[in-house]
């Protein structure tokens, strides 16, 4: 069983370094390694795990794909933390066991969110779209495909 995982613990591993104490921290609370994330993409060196019974999918990306880094090629790491998603009624992965954020579940309406975390920054063009909250550092989106009071995930990037 994965151990809870909250919002401030997110927004501090996104960006960060697969050794760090951040990353470690999340990689122990979803019981996994990083040796346990393969590589997807081998054109960009992207790593995601899919974790469909603990309703989490993470992803990592080589450093050389945000800054320059001299004879550095994409595959040689360190590998950052770019997204983590959190899924709550999305078909093949369980219910997330917790929402990330305090106060707040995967049944909560946009109303109820909106009271919590704030006006999102971004509201999609059609009504089936994710809902986002960008800030310096990271950015956030939830999505209601159908009813709005079942969410399918929540989702965070590194905002680079």
């Amino acid at each position: 069983m994965t151990s809870y995982i909250n919002h401030e613990s997110i927004v501090s591993a996104l960006g960060k370094e697969q050794d760090s104490q951040e990353i470690q921290s999340l990689l122990n609370s979803l019981r996994i390694a990083f040796a346990d994330i393969p590589v997807v993409d081998k054109d960009f060196m992207t790593r995601q795990l899919d974790l469909n019974e603990q309703g989490v999918t993470i992803v990592f990306e080589d450093i050389g794909r945000f800054r320059e880094i001299e004879n550095h090629d994409l595959g040689d790491g360190p590998y950052v933390l770019k997204n983590i998603a959190f899924m709550g009624y999305k078909n093949k992965f369980k219910k997330y066991a917790k929402f990330p954020i305090n106060g707040l579940s995967f049944d909560a309406t946009l109303d109820e969110v909106v009271a919590i975390v704030g006006e999102p920054t971004k509201r999609p063009p059609r009504e089936n779209m994710p809902i986002g909250w960008v800030y310096e550092s990271y950015k956030f989106a939830m999505f209601w495909p159908d009813a709005k009071n079942r969410m399918e995930s929540i989702a965070y990037w590194w905002n680079t």
